[in-house]
């Protein structure tokens, strides 16, 4: 079963904050500047990536790590295991982790854990975000797989849908080193 996170108030200015200050920013290409983003909201993107860690923080009692790394981080929490939470703008069924660079270099799974979730919704007026954490997979249960394109841009993707991924419900006690998987 999914969950459902409320982000708001000063929770959703932390994440817009730490959106602006993101590395990946930075980078060339069009991956660099967000797929998302426009000149209304220039950090879009960025922002539900933040969005879903705070999310997943939340949910885990676990804190954040909006913590400034030159060339990206290996997780989304702190004092855990790597984590990567894949945040969609919308509800896509599966999680799309980037395979292959859009100039065709692979891209190393850096994480031991990959958590599927998405944006049910987002009010940059309002302050006021709904994350849908759907679920988790280990980084053993994707390696090897093939890799399709992307739905936008030229990259290619590893996805999992979401009946594949462990409940989302099992994750604390995965975390805990409790879980029966």
């Amino acid at each position: 079963m999914a969950v459902r996170v409320s982000i708001k108030d000063k929770a959703y200015l932390e994440c817009q904050e730490a959106a602006q200050k993101m590395w990946c920013s930075s980078k060339p290409g069009i991956y660099g500047k967000g797929l998302l983003n426009t000149k209304i909201d220039k950090f879009k993107t960025e922002r539900l990536g933040r969005l879903g860690e705070m999310a997943l923080s939340i949910y885990t009692g676990k804190p954040v790590d909006f913590l400034y790394k030159e060339f990206g981080d290996s997780g989304d929490l702190l004092d855990t295991k790597a984590i990567d939470i894949k945040t969609a703008s919308k509800n896509y069924g599966k999680i799309l982790i980037q395979a292959i660079t859009e100039y065709g270099y692979p891209i190393k799974l850096k994480s031991d854990y990959y958590i599927g979730a998405y944006c049910e919704y987002d009010s940059l007026q309002e302050k006021v975000a709904k994350i849908i954490l759907m679920g988790w997979i280990k980084k053993e249960r994707i390696i090897g797989r093939s890799v399709v394109p992307a739905i936008k841009g030229l990259h290619k993707n590893y996805e999992i849908s979401y009946n594949e991924l462990y409940p989302i419900e099992t994750f604390k006690e995965e975390l805990d080193g409790k879980a029966k998987n």
